[in-house]
């Protein structure tokens, strides 16, 4: 206990009662006398003291009417009151006690007993005090910790050892679609559900996990959240046990976070890496990729593939006198007629300005790729809508447009490989 930060006001009419208790409480505390009772009041009010010592019996107004005045004002209704009486009679010690003194002092004063008795109290006074102010504190703290777990971009839940969730911040509540009410008390598998990207099925909770294991984990790969409402949210993070003091597990606490954004626009970069961007067509890189695991399959399959070479004849001559967006019109327009001819099951793919290259997967002969390769040629020589006119595809030195094609073919073991062109 610190006293010079504690003071006692003494309000006593009589001097020589005023100058024992002030030399009884001055090595307790800061001690401020009162004489004239009118005065007491404003007094407390100004140093609003750790503890009041009030005489009962004083001519202006008594203890009890100053002490009314105290606890009527919501500045000094807490300071307590230690009441000095000559009286040892019950009803003055109910009245003093019903309008809130904490004690009394009896007249003639026993320096002792008063010392120990202001100092008693002084010490709940510290105490409270104390204890006022480490309660602020953690009330700060907690105050803080709230701010920061709600302005954090991750979402948070925390469970208990049942796991039943206890806290959950609004990122949490906006990819769960709970709010705070709806979801303090559930369990976790029900407010978060948790499946897999690829088969929808039902996943553990890392939160739980943790809580079996009690150590940290992380969510499992390819984990998407499904909201109450049915929202479809691709998440990852980790979940951590929570284990206090006394090494205890109290509960887990799961930091996730929505990366559905960002792993679209890994897709989107992946295929904008192995596609074209004028067709959306498999460019050399992907062609490539295909046609080295086409080549590794037909050695055991048994089965041949061939790889049509396709060019626009004449091309760069329609690019320079018609503009590029016509240009790209005519190479968009092709790209879809070819897609069309040579089915789902072949790689088209663009492999340069105006050249094509189509891998056929298990062919069963020769005739079946010739037949592809002139339906192909035959697509292209099909009119094109150019400006709202249809121009009539041929292989005249003044046609819009003409095509060549060249096959490769790559046979089963024993059969041995050839080179087949198919002229324009």
């Amino acid at each position: 206990m610190d006293n010079e930060t504690q003071k006692v006001v003494i309000i006593d009419d009589e001097p020589t009662t005023l100058l024992l208790l002030e030399s009884a409480v001055e090595s307790l505390a800061k001690v401020v006398t009162v004489s004239q009772s009118a005065n007491a009041f404003s007094v407390i009010k100004a140093q609003l003291p750790d503890l009041v010592v009030l005489d009962i019996s004083m001519p202006e107004l008594s203890g009890f009417e100053v002490c009314k005045q105290l606890k009527a004002c919501p500045e000094t209704a807490a300071i307590p009151v230690i009441f000095v009486t000559s009286h040892s009679d019950p009803e003055n010690e109910h009245v003093a006690l019903s309008l809130g003194a904490i004690d009394f002092i009896s007249k003639p004063i026993d320096i002792g007993l008063c010392q120990m008795r202001v100092r008693n109290h002084l010490t709940i006074q510290d105490q409270k005090t104390k204890l006022a102010r480490v309660n602020h504190e953690l009330e700060a703290e907690k105050k803080q910790l709230a701010i920061t777990l709600k302005s954090i971009a991750d979402g948070v839940i925390s469970i208990n050892a049942a796991g039943d969730v206890t806290f959950i911040n609004p990122v949490a509540q906006r990819l769960t679609g709970y709010s705070e009410t709806e979801a303090l008390g559930k369990p976790i598998d029900e407010v978060m559900n948790l499946r897999d990207a690829s088969t929808n099925e039902r996943l553990l909770n890392p939160a739980l996990y943790a809580l079996e294991v009690m150590r940290p984990v992380a969510m499992s790969y390819n984990a998407t959240l499904v909201s109450r409402h049915n929202q479809v949210f691709r998440v990852e993070d980790t979940a951590s046990p929570i284990i206090d003091e006394d090494g205890q597990l109290s509960g887990a606490v799961i930091v996730f976070q929505d990366v559905s954004e960002a792993i679209e626009m890994a897709v989107k970069m992946t295929h904008l890496t192995n596609h074209d961007q004028l067709t959306g067509l498999p460019n050399r890189v992907l062609l490539h990729d295909r046609i080295v695991q086409a080549i590794t399959r037909c050695f055991t399959s048994k089965q041949s593939i061939a790889l049509l070479l396709i060019d626009i004849d004449n091309f760069k001559y329609l690019n320079d006198s018609l503009g590029h967006q016509v240009g790209d019109y005519i190479i968009a327009s092709i790209a879809k007629r070819l897609a069309k001819v040579v089915g789902e099951s072949a790689t088209l793919a663009r492999v340069g300005g105006d050249e094509f290259a189509c891998l056929l997967n298990e062919i069963g002969s020769g005739h079946s790729a010739d037949s592809i390769a002139m339906a192909c040629l035959k697509a292209g020589r099909e009119p094109i809508e150019i400006n709202g006119k249809a121009h009539q595809l041929s292989c005249t030195q003044s046609s819009w447009v003409s095509l060549r094609a060249v096959l490769f073919y790559v046979s089963s073991p024993g059969g041995g490989g050839f080179l087949h062109k198919v002229h324009r």
